[in-house]
């Protein structure tokens, strides 16, 4: 079972200040629902301990070598009853990935996995390394922090030496420290500190069976006798409260041999929160042998996880007064801290990973990655309010958790208690909104978006007590019941990544646009003129469009795409009288004018989306450039200037919206500026020239 960052990769992006700052908050857009992005009239100016952090979900590696890809939208598309036919040819293997639905970039292949186990070194190694190119060559990038497998306590699991390992190949040698989100001064870690590898265990490996909640009655004990292979120096048990209880609390000892046995160590716990992680540190490390954990004294609600089927390779059992009962008590005896542990506990600001959905588990430290509306503020240690998750689905339902494709699930309809009847909605994103609003009027200094790229999840026959024989899906199933951001081919296309952009600037707060300061240009070989005019507009480096990979499943192919050309990096523009003059400038040296869609000027005269081509009026060409222009030195290109006069009066006087692009139209659609070639600026954006 994987809990949580389920087929996920465990890298937290986060937003860091560019080292050339391309003023990315100024760049204006609308997206295909007519929403504009807002600027710093509606946004605000820039805030100060404002942090965005994206969980960036990345699959299990895979490639040409893998089935599929399976697609859960096509395959409901061509067969609505589906989910009735578990023998259906459509559906891929049991236990494999199947997608919610196609990305715009096509079924591409991932490799990087932390939270369910493997670190798949090569993968953020090259992560690592393709971040820090992109700094090199003045762009900027996102900082990156680890979230690790779930807490060593029921019902997520026993794990630990993955912090281990990226300790030891990343943070350790120092590599690329500048890349390295930090919290509060330290490198930060989403994982449960672990002071070494556990000696004995309730749970894990060979821990399969029903896990269910055993509450403890007054006047009662539950226990659970192990043995114990070396040294340990603490104990560490899950104890459900069944809900808030505050003035929850219970004794837990710990006996020598069995349940009637001397008590070595002892410690009352109050104020229990629920599935609260119980730790009682020894004073002194206690020798390998057979002991036996008791608890008892119960006060309010209290109980202790148990696994309703015995663990092959644990020699122990579950008591419930004294008497051996079915089961195994959840449970974790671990060595004293040794010196890594140390340096680790040292090194890192730890963050313990939550998935309680429903704020159940809000101890101080912890941080969720999803949670249904209305989320909590958490707060750090010290008492500081620290960060709020926002999400744009959640794989629960009133009653609880439960997959994406059971009844009930919150899909990206969800708001106001239920999934809104109007298919309208779902383009809109009322779950994702309504979980930014609480977020903006709550104002923590970080907020968690759930996610980024997450679009696999595993076929699976049964998942938290949900079965179904054609598949159930756990984290993601079809574009409804789902929770990326990145663009889909079809559905909504790129609606979520606006909605996204539009909080964040909503949030953090944007730059007011500069007004254009123009100088006399003159058409004479000699740039020195256009030193003076400003801003200088700014685009992305590097980002021409080269792809050459293996797409996933052995039916996708490869994807290749050498359309990138020209790499468009700033641009300027300059009135002089009733001319325009427009300057434009790449990193390489500039192709010679010819071939098939060369170095083209969108302009949106009157700023409006709802005019012209994806609101542009006009398209300034190369025959243009050609007779007012000079190819000087294969670098820059002067058009020729544009009389005022050109635009048919549809100019506003105060100023109007352009974009560049180099071979990216292919099919002349608003995917072309993100798929192809180069555009400058990204996407949908542009840049607003202000006079």
């Amino acid at each position: 079972m994987k809990i949580g960052m389920i087929f996920a990769a465990a890298i937290v992006l986060a937003a860091l200040s560019a080292p050339c700052d391309i003023a990315s908050d100024t760049w204006v857009a609308t997206d295909g629902l007519g929403r504009s992005l807002p600027t710093a009239a509606e946004a605000g100016l820039p805030r100060t301990n404002r942090t965005v952090a994206v969980f960036y979900f990345i699959n299990r590696p895979a490639g040409e070598n893998v089935p599929g890809p399976f697609d859960v939208s096509k395959i409901l598309s061509a067969d609505p009853d589906a989910l009735k036919k578990p023998d259906s040819p459509l559906w891929g293997p049991m236990c494999c990935n199947h997608w919610w639905g196609e990305p715009l970039f096509g079924y591409y292949c991932s490799k990087f996995d932390v939270s369910n186990g493997p670190t798949f070194d090569a993968s953020w190694q090259e992560i690592v390394r393709v971040f820090a190119d992109v700094r090199a060559s003045g762009g900027h990038t996102p900082q990156i922090a680890f979230l690790c497998p779930f807490p060593a306590y029921p019902p997520y699991g026993l794990r630990g030496g993955e912090l281990r390992h990226l300790w030891r190949t990343l943070y350790e040698p120092g590599i690329h420290p500048e890349l390295w989100f930090r919290w509060k001064g330290k490198p930060l870690v989403i994982a449960a500190y672990a002071a070494s590898e556990p000696v004995a265990s309730g749970f894990g490996p060979g821990g399969k069976g029903k896990l269910v909640a055993e509450r403890l009655a007054p006047g009662h004990a539950l226990g659970q006798s192990f043995a114990a292979k070396a040294p340990f120096g603490n104990i560490r048990i899950s104890t459900p409260t069944f809900g808030s209880h505050p003035d929850s609390a219970a004794t837990m000892r710990l006996r020598k041999d069995g349940p009637k046995g001397a008590v070595v160590a002892e410690q009352r716990f109050t104020n229990i929160a629920d599935n609260a992680s119980l730790v009682m540190k020894l004073a002194n490390s206690c020798p390998a042998g057979r002991y036996f954990i008791e608890l008892a004294e119960p006060a309010s609600s209290v109980g202790w996880w148990t696994l309703r089927a015995a663990k092959k390779d644990l020699d122990g059992k579950a008591y419930r007064d004294c008497v051996p009962c079915e089961g195994t008590r959840m449970f974790c005896a671990w060595g004293a801290e040794d010196e890594d542990a140390r340096r680790i506990r040292e090194f890192f600001a730890f963050r313990r990973p939550l998935a309680g959905y429903r704020g159940e588990d809000a101890k101080a430290g912890g941080w969720p990655w999803l949670e249904v509306y209305p989320q909590h503020v958490y707060r750090g240690l010290d008492g500081e309010d620290e960060m709020m998750a926002v999400s744009v689905a959640q794989n629960a339902s009133p009653a609880g958790k439960c997959a994406m494709s059971a009844p009930g699930a919150m899909g990206r309809r969800w708001h106001g208690g239920a999934n809104d009847p109007r298919l309208a909605q779902l383009a809109l994103g009322p779950n994702f909104q309504e979980q930014w609003d609480l977020a903006l009027k709550a104002a923590p200094p970080l907020v968690f978006v759930t996610g980024w790229n997450e679009w696999r999840a595993m076929r699976l026959p049964e998942w938290n007590n949900y079965r179904n024989e054609a598949g159930v899906f756990c984290d993601q199933f079809n574009p409804e019941f789902s929770r990326d951001c990145e663009p889909v081919k079809g559905f909504w296309g790129d609606a979520y990544y606006w909605q996204l952009v539009a909080n964040v600037r909503r949030y953090k707060g944007v730059h007011e646009i500069p007004p254009t300061v123009s100088h006399p240009i003159r058409i004479d070989g000699n740039f020195d003129d256009w030193r003076d005019v400003q801003p200088e507009f700014r685009d992305t480096v590097g980002d021409e469009v080269r792809r050459d990979f293996t797409a996933h499943g052995t039916k996708a192919g490869r994807y290749v795409d050498m359309s990138g050309r020209n790499d468009i990096v700033a641009a300027k523009v300059s009135r002089n009288g009733n001319d325009i003059c427009f300057y434009v400038r790449t990193r390489e040296p500039m192709t010679a004018p010819g071939g098939q869609d060369w170095m083209k000027l969108f302009i949106d005269a009157d700023r409006s989306a709802a005019t012209g081509w994806l609101g542009y009026d006009f398209m300034v060409e190369r025959a243009m450039a050609e007779r007012g222009g000079r190819h000087v030195g294969r670098t820059v290109l002067r058009m020729h200037d544009v009389p005022a006069s050109a635009f048919r009066g549809r100019l506003r006087s105060d100023g109007f919206d352009f974009k560049w692009e180099d071979h990216s139209l292919q099919s002349y659609d608003w995917t072309d500026f993100t798929l192809h070639g180069d555009a400058a600026p990204n996407d949908r954006y542009n840049f607003r020239v202000l006079f």
